[in-house]
């Protein structure tokens, strides 16, 4: 496999891009030769998108000379193409919502003037934020959509992004099937247009397919082998995407050292950039990794760091990882009430993100992709020869029909596991009730016998000083009688 990659790393070696100097000069120097304002601003965008990894103050200071330059000459494919540079900014600094709200604003300008290649790429975005939301039946249907325009316009390169993004999806749904299909698809793609940086990609995620089967050493070999590529490219966003999967394997094989060293080198990139779902992904990793290793003081610490981050930009997805890890946490130091309190949080919020609405509409909306793309290659069978168009007929019958009958075996499948889940959740609810009225029992028989106890104990103590006193009186008072009797007799 290093062979495969060195070769065609030699037949790459203009495409450090991103961290070339000389690259973001050259692009300087066609921006002040430039003979066209439009010419001008696009260079003013490829300049942003040079600096967005290595300097994103530079890259908002370009962009926003590119967007008032496009603004005032009326340039629309400008505009679009400065929104959705602002739009990726703003993501990297976990301003989410901005963000969406500038791709949104693109897009209905790329609609407007029938832009294919740029709705691709703004439909990517908006896959990525909504996958970082953890919507991830929304981050499918936007990538779904790319995908489309992408076939449109014949980009390879960006149709093997789009099943790329695809697989990932799948993945953080553990769906193994779907990911391996989509990586797959991806992969042979990239391999045809011989692209380094979807090759890259590849390598990243197939390690991640060994690391969740716990093949460890296999899942390390496409990590390094990613990097090594990113070194060479100069992308510096995919090195720090490396380095984070190197130090969680490591994490893995509970080689602490290493794993902090890597999570560290990706924290340092991230505060460089002030990448905010970078920074609380590894504040939440390095504490998780100093809860394996008891030091709950420090783990604590990180936790609460990611955690600030997550809930002001909303990271849905890595606020479950935090509550969870915080659970453990408590539960770790015999503080079973912060315990409790964290794990029902990070319940709460696991099913919000995987339930039952979520599994159908992810479910329907792959049927309905797979079902347009079969009716798209009969369509297009249909077209390439008049002679074989009644044969074809044939085939496109049987083939909806065939198509109705998955569909409606599909639905059945989705309706019977949608009831199985219900059976389970209520099986659930009703033993944490149970549970919940024998905990209150128990605390309520508690309180029953400490009250009888001390009213026991009230009873004795009255009585004890009603009778004892009135022995000792009645006693005083014979003794007293007797004293008299003497004293009448002796002195009367």
């Amino acid at each position: 496999m290093k062979r495969i990659i060195y070769f065609i790393l030699s037949l790459y070696p203009l495409l450090a891009v991103a961290g070339n100097e000389q690259v973001r000069d050259s692009i300087k120097q066609l921006i002040r030769t430039s003979m066209t304002e439009a010419h001008r601003i696009n260079q003013q965008v490829a300049l942003s998108k040079a600096f967005i990894d290595v300097n994103i103050d530079s890259s908002e200071y370009y962009i926003k000379i590119a967007y008032q330059n496009a603004i005032d000459i009326d340039y629309e494919k400008g505009i679009i193409a400065t929104l959705n540079i602002k739009g990726n900014i703003l993501q990297r600094r976990g301003k989410l919502d901005e963000s969406m709200q500038m791709y949104e604003v693109a897009k209905k300008m790329a609609l407007k003037n029938n832009d294919d290649s740029s709705l691709a790429k703004i439909l990517n975005n908006i896959g990525i934020i909504h996958n970082n939301k953890g919507e991830f039946n929304k981050a499918l249907e936007a990538y779904f959509q790319a995908l489309d325009y992408e076939k449109k316009i014949n980009h390879k390169r960006g149709i093997a992004e789009a099943y790329n993004n695809i697989g990932v999806v799948h993945y953080y749904l553990s769906d193994m099937e779907n990911t391996l299909m989509y990586l797959k698809k991806s992969s042979e793609i990239s391999k045809e247009i011989g692209d380094l940086e979807i090759l890259k990609k590849g390598l990243i995620n197939i390690g991640a397919i060994h690391r969740y089967r716990g093949e460890y050493d296999e899942a390390l070999s496409n990590y390094y082998e990613a990097l090594e590529i990113c070194e060479v490219l100069g992308n510096h966003a995919d090195m720090n995407t490396s380095w984070h999967n190197i130090a969680e394997v490591y994490s893995l094989q509970h080689r602490y050292k290493e794993s902090e060293e890597y999570y560290r080198k990706a924290l340092v990139f991230n505060q460089k950039f002030d990448n905010k779902n970078g920074l609380a992904l590894e504040y939440n990793n390095i504490g998780s990794l100093y809860l394996k290793q008891n030091r709950y003081k420090e783990a604590k610490e990180y936790f609460e760091k990611a955690l600030t981050i997550s809930r002001e930009a909303g990271y849905r997805k890595l606020k479950e990882d935090i509550y969870d890890g915080l659970a453990n946490l408590y539960a770790k130091q015999n503080n079973f009430a912060k315990a409790f309190e964290y794990s029902q949080m990070y319940i709460k919020l696991k099913d919000s993100i995987l339930n039952e609405e979520n599994s159908k509409n992810i479910a329907e909306l792959r049927t309905k992709y797979e079902t347009a793309e079969k009716e798209k290659l009969l369509a297009e069978e249909q077209g390439k020869t008049a002679i074989l168009r009644s044969e074809k007929a044939e085939a496109e019958l049987e083939t909806v029909n065939r198509n109705k009958w998955i569909i409606f075996l599909a639905l059945i499948m989705i309706a019977a596991s949608m009831v199985f889940l219900a059976i389970v959740q209520n099986n659930k609810r009703k033993a944490q009730a149970e549970i919940d009225a024998a905990i209150i029992e128990e605390r309520d028989q508690g309180v029953n016998a400490v009250i009888q106890a001390q009213e026991e104990e009230r009873k004795r103590i009255s009585k004890e000083l009603h009778d004892g006193i009135g022995q000792q009186l009645s006693g005083l008072k014979m003794a007293f009688q007797r004293l008299e009797d003497r004293l009448n007799q002796e002195i009367p």
